[in-house]
């Protein structure tokens, strides 16, 4: 009896320690695979998505981010709000006070990143943001006019502005890319014509069509689809080469104005302290929608020319540079606050 008891203690014993370490077993942790970089988020986006466009409806910058959102797909809708204002840096400043939580966007360009920030006392830095999708390929500056202008070529309206000629102009904001390419332009040439200023490109396509200013400083993406339909004759472009789309259009440099190289940049920046997780998922969303053949097919028929996609340095780097590129020229010019 004695060996029996024993023997059923053993085995109890036994069968404790089995079930003990089966228990261990069922709760030990099991490693979940790592989430791939740019996959959705828990719990991201739950609403809607703002993404401010710093310029009216309708201006340069905010055809291609309208373009965009006919194919950006993050689960919840996105919606553009326009805040023009201070050549770009209202709807920017706004864009720096939102909480960082991802459901801020704001559109970047040449004024409210690389320019603004040596003209102006503003709220916010370039450097509050990451800069993380390119929109476009940089965009030529183009100096155009009317059909019906006495000026039939760049040459008549250098001569006309060198005399003294009393003469107007505009471009898309005061302090824009466009701006700084004129203002480097006439000092070259000892010239100063009359800048009206104008809240957003659309206003001043206005004016120029209504024959109240002499010829406008624009970027080629709103040159090319009013060239095409007869509203505006381009004189030169101001880059490096012709334009693709303007093949006819003498770049600025073959006037013998090689240094006047002017380029737009449009590009989706978030607040700098963003998520990085959420971050990586708005980039990879927004490069699959760039890359998207409605989109391409987009650009190309405005410019020629598609985009690539750019890694977030990439983006920094060029807006860093043109950053300090354009504080260099402003100073040369007398324009950069002290």
């Amino acid at each position: 009896m004695k060996k029996l008891v024993v023997s059923l203690i053993i085995i109890a014993l036994t069968m404790g320690v089995v079930f003990a370490t089966g228990a261990v077993e069922t709760k030990a942790p099991v490693n979940a695979p790592a989430k791939e970089i740019g996959s959705k988020p828990d719990n991201y986006p739950t609403k809607t998505i703002e993404f401010i466009v710093p310029a009216a409806a309708g201006a340069a910058i905010d055809v291609p981010a309208r373009a965009l959102l006919e194919v950006l797909d993050l689960g919840k809708p996105v919606v553009i709000v326009n805040r023009a204002g201070a050549s770009q840096t209202v709807g920017t400043a706004e864009a720096a006070i939102k909480k960082p939580d991802g459901y801020t966007m704001v559109l970047g360009a040449n004024g409210n990143f690389m320019i603004q920030p040596h003209l102006l006392d503003l709220t916010y830095k370039t450097t509050d943001f990451r800069h993380i999708s390119m929109l476009t390929a940089p965009i030529e500056m183009v100096i155009v006019v009317t059909p019906s202008s006495r000026f039939k070529t760049f040459k008549d309206l250098e001569a006309a502005l060198k005399s003294g000629t009393a003469l107007s102009y505009s471009t898309a904001n005061p302090g824009s890319v466009g701006h700084l390419a004129g203002i480097s332009m006439f000092q070259q040439m000892g010239a100063n014509p009359k800048n009206i200023p104008f809240n957003g490109s659309p206003e001043g396509i206005a004016a120029l069509l209504g024959g109240h200013i002499d010829f406008y400083i624009i970027d080629s993406s709103e040159v090319v689809p009013r060239v095409q339909n007869g509203q505006f004759a381009p004189l030169v472009t101001m880059s490096e080469e012709r334009a693709l789309m303007l093949p006819d259009v003498p770049a600025l440099k073959e006037y013998g104005y090689k240094d006047l190289i002017f380029m737009g940049f449009k590009w989706i920046a978030v607040h700098k302290d963003t998520p990085d997780d959420i971050v990586q998922y708005l980039k990879r969303q927004i490069d699959t929608a760039i890359q998207s053949e409605q989109y391409q097919a987009f650009l190309k028929k405005i410019t020629g020319v598609g985009v690539r996609v750019y890694t977030e340095a990439e983006i920094t780097d060029v807006v860093m540079k043109n950053l300090d590129e354009s504080g260099k020229l402003l100073e040369a010019l007398g324009m950069k606050k002290k």
